[in-house]
C-alpha cells in the first residue's frame, strides 16, 4: 500500500472523529437551547393574569410580560438555530463516515491486488526455479 494512500486514510480517519465529536457538541448546545426555550415558555405562562393596581404598575407588569414574551421568542430561535447546526453537523459526520469506508475499501482493494501480484511474482519463481531444476536434471 502507498504512503499517500496510508496517509489519507488515517486523515479521514481523524476527519470522521472530529465530525463525530462536532455532531455530539451540537446535540448538547440543541439540549441547553431546549431547556432554555422550556424555561422561557414556563416564565410567560406563570405570569398568570394583570393584577389590579395603579396605570403605572400595570404598566410595569405588562412590561414584563412582554420581555418574558419576547425572551420566549428568541429561545425559540436559538432552538432552531441549534436545530439547524446539528442537522449540518450530522451531515458532516455522515460524509465522513462516507469518505472514510471508500478510503477503506481502496486500501482493502489496493492490498489485495498487492498480494495477488506478489503471489503471481512468487509462483513464476517457483515455476522458474523447477524449469531450473529440471534443466539441470537432464
Amino acid at each position: 500500500m502507498s504512503r499517500r494512500l496510508a496517509t489519507v486514510l488515517r486523515v479521514t480517519a481523524l476527519q470522521e472523529k472530529v465530525a463525530r465529536g462536532a455532531a455530539g457538541g451540537t446535540l448538547a448546545a440543541q439540549e441547553r437551547a431546549r431547556l432554555a426555550h422550556l424555561d422561557a415558555v414556563a416564565a410567560v405562562a406563570s405570569a398568570g393574569a394583570l393584577q389590579t393596581g395603579t396605570g403605572a404598575e400595570l404598566a410595569e407588569a405588562a412590561d414584563g410580560r412582554a420581555l418574558r414574551a419576547l425572551a420566549a421568542v428568541a429561545a425559540r430561535g436559538d432552538l432552531r438555530t441549534a436545530q439547524g447546526e446539528r442537522q449540518a453537523a450530522l451531515a458532516r459526520w455522515n460524509e465522513a463516515q462516507r469518505r472514510k469506508r471508500l478510503f477503506e475499501e481502496l486500501q482493502a482493494r489496493t492490498l489485495e491486488a498487492e498480494r495477488a501480484k506478489a503471489e503471481k511474482v512468487a509462483q513464476a519463481l517457483a515455476d522458474d526455479l523447477s524449469a531450473a531444476r529440471a534443466r539441470a536434471g537432464k
